[in-house]
């Protein structure tokens, strides 16, 4: 149901991103950070993104 679930469109990700990702996180309850729109500069930094 809608309280396990958050239905998120590619069109709204790239065309809004900042507004769709913070609808994310607090769907998931989780604090808001830039971070979550430069995650390019985090990958395989320490405590950053890992490709493997």
């Amino acid at each position: 149901g809608p309280a396990r679930c958050l239905l998120v469109r590619y069109e709204a990700l790239v065309l809004a991103p900042a507004a769709t990702m913070r609808r994310v996180l607090a769907f998931l309850r989780l604090p808001w950070s830039d971070a979550v729109l430069h995650h390019e500069r985090y990958i395989n930094q320490p405590h950053g993104v890992a490709l493997s």
